[in-house]
């Protein structure tokens, strides 16, 4: 018998139980949902089978149930996005793809350039019409809708070069005979929409030309003017739908137009008076197909309907006679010689806008229809148009100007600002809505008359008043740019006219200072009819060099223009020097310096300053010498606030100095 001590105690033989067969099943056997009798190096079926036997080291947590529908999320998206690619790859997007570009275009983009039926659109995509869309006018409308959508956004440039591609083709089938045609005018018309909202200006502008040529050869501008022996070329339109589509494509060109003009002062493409087309219907009727009569562009002063598309079209024709009459007085020594053709003008310029006032349409009357963003934009750019009339009395005339005339301009300058920021009081939630391009140019007008008015009085500033009002132009500006690029150039400009002027003490608005560092490495180029003597516009007119509206700046791009004011000596490597002063900088616009300022003790008396700038290439340096003279505090704000760069002082200066407040 054994005794005690041999006999095993239940409690060991179950902790060693526990301790020589592991909690979990095997892999083998748990991949299977087999019974595993757990044993060690192997269990018995996994001997039996001649498997490997392995053992789990702890056992797996179970998965929480949101990280799988987050992981389910990421998986759809995944396979969405390859989707995405391999329509890229075959040319053409998909069915549900192009249905949602087709969609977004028309809600999101189609306000900015209303130049294609929906209706007919989808009904030549889709419907039993024999004759579908060209690729090109599809992927220009793909393009558009992509842009800045949320899942395509990747793809806009690829569709939009897929336009220009099946575009240029199509000139060179044939005689030419494939591309006459309204879809194709279309086409360049969106191209150039797209150009310009992704800032290729010079792109654009040839785009554009295109467009125009299209439409003059195609005689959409004298759709409805007497025949004038010129040669049809399209067949006569089978409803009055399609006839106001093509009043719409010319209406389009126009508009492209007028923008490129009144952004670089160049001369425009197409001469209203030889228009003979219609202005178009209102979007209700173009889009039901209910025929509606609008004047024509000259009449629009004597009185008549119109709404929407039509609207921005004469806010563009009196931009456009402003920006002549600005032209015209820069010229005067070699075109005009009248001493009173100024004021002839002028006074022409505003009866004619008074007029046009007082005949709107009582539907783009204000406060009635304080809903219609159309009424509220026309409005406000009406009021920008008296401003930009009396910025050029006040520049152009400043030195023969009695003193009741100039506080005649002052009064109305400050009059058309005070009704800009009450009209858009009355609807703040709507500037969110201002997409177009013409959308911040009242508010960074208005926004002028309250910096011109603190320059001219800089002891006393903005009031309380005046100050408030700046300031929610300021914030209204910088929630339009939030959506649309262009706009943020005019909030870009404010800042920059209150810096270059010097007034960032009188003007007191809190939140400036963080435009500072936005703002820091940025020069501006605001279209050229909102320029005034804030801006230098007089220093624009006065010179050969070019300058595309919105042109975003390398950093070099201010140095022919600053060699030519301030004539400054240019001191380059030697493997970079330039035959002329100002000539071949823009050659070294891949290069970011680093702006330093070294005023020596010796320098301090007044003789001159030395400005170096350390470029990314070792050993190579750019020093320029500029002669102490009293322009130097508008020259040295030249370089910190347009040259692009960071600057970093290296001044030990007092705070009597007068060049502390640049930096």
């Amino acid at each position: 018998m054994a005794s005690a001590n041999e006999q095993a105690d239940p409690s060991d033989i179950a902790s060693n139980t526990a301790a020589t067969i592991p909690m979990l099943s095997c892999s083998a056997c748990r991949v299977r949902k087999l019974k595993c009798n757990r044993a060690r190096p192997a269990c018995a079926r996994c001997v039996e089978f001649g498997r490997d036997c392995a053992y789990p080291k702890r056992k797996r947590k179970p998965t929480d149930r949101r990280n799988l529908e987050g992981l389910a999320t990421r998986l759809e998206r995944l396979e969405k996005n390859l989707s995405e690619l391999e329509f890229l790859d075959d040319g053409i997007p998909p069915l549900k793809v192009q249905e949602e570009l087709n969609r977004t275009f028309f809600s999101n983009q189609y306000h900015a350039i209303p130049v294609v039926h929906p209706g007919r659109y989808y009904d030549a995509c889709y419907g039993e019409s024999p004759r579908r869309p060209p690729s090109c006018l599809q992927y220009a409308i793909w393009a558009l809708g992509a842009n800045g959508h949320s899942v395509y956004d990747a793809y806009a440039s690829s569709l939009y070069e897929k336009a220009r591609k099946h575009a240029e083709e199509d000139e060179m089938k044939g005689q030419g005979e494939h591309f006459i045609s309204v879809a194709h005018v279309q086409t360049w018309l969106l191209l150039a929409t797209f150009e310009s909202n992704t800032m290729l200006f010079t792109r654009a502008s040839v785009s554009l030309a295109k467009t125009t040529r299209l439409a003059q050869m195609m005689g959409l501008d004298r759709l409805d003017g007497a025949s004038d022996g010129a040669r049809v070329v399209l067949p006569p339109p089978v409803s009055w739908c399609e006839l106001e589509e093509r009043r719409r494509v010319f209406w389009g060109a126009f508009a492209i137009d007028s923008h490129a003009s009144l952004a670089t002062g160049w001369s425009c493409l197409i001469d209203p008076n030889s228009i003979r087309t219609r202005l178009p219907a209102s979007e209700r009727a173009f889009s039901e197909g209910n025929e509606e009569t609008v004047p024509f562009l000259d009449e629009i002063s004597k009185g008549g309907s119109y709404d929407d598309f039509a609207s921005t079209l004469v806010t563009l024709q009196v931009y456009r006679n402003i920006l002549q009459h600005i032209l015209c007085q820069a010229q005067r020594e070699q075109v005009d010689t009248s001493p009173d053709s100024f004021w002839i003008r002028h006074y022409r310029l505003d009866d004619r806008l008074s007029r046009i006032i007082s005949n709107l349409p009582i539907s783009l009357v204000l406060p009635l229809n304080v809903t219609n963003v159309h009424a509220i934009q026309l409005n406000c750019n009406f009021r920008a148009a008296y401003i930009c009339l009396h910025h050029a009395v006040i520049e152009n005339q400043s030195g023969t100007l009695p003193p009741t005339v100039r506080q005649s301009s002052l009064d109305r300058l400050k009059t058309s600002a005070t009704d800009i920021v009450n009209t858009l009081k009355l609807v703040p939630h709507s500037i969110v809505n201002f997409k177009d391009h013409l959308s911040a140019m009242p508010l960074y007008l208005a926004s002028t008359v309250y910096v011109l008015q603190a320059k001219m009085d800089p002891e006393t500033g903005l009031n309380a008043t005046d100050a408030s009002d700046l300031e929610f132009l300021i914030n209204s500006m910088e929630a339009i740019s939030r959506t649309h690029k262009v706009s943020r150039v005019f909030l870009q400009q404010t800042y920059l006219d209150i810096c270059m002027n010097g007034l960032e003490s009188c003007i007191g608005i809190p939140d400036l200072d963080k435009y500072h560092q936005m703002f820091l490495n940025a020069k501006s180029s605001i279209p050229f009819v909102a320029r005034t003597m804030l801006s230098g516009r007089s220093e624009i007119l006065n010179s050969s060099i070019p300058d595309l509206a919105f042109q975003i700046p390398s950093g070099w791009d201010i140095w022919p223009e600053l060699a030519d004011i301030i004539g400054a000596d240019y001191q380059f490597p030697d493997s970079r020097r330039p035959t002329d002063i100002g000539q071949q900088t823009y050659n070294l616009r891949h290069v970011r310096p680093r702006l330093v300022l070294s005023l020596k003790d010796e320098l301090k008396q007044g003789k001159n300053i030395v400005i170096t700038l350390d470029t990314n290439d070792p050993g190579s340096s750019l020093k320029i010498i500029i002669n102490m003279n009293p322009e130097i505090t508008k020259v040295l704000k030249l370089l910190v606030i347009g040259l692009g760069v960071k600057v970093q002082p290296e001044i030990d200066h007092t705070p009597d100095e007068p060049l502390t407040h640049i930096y």
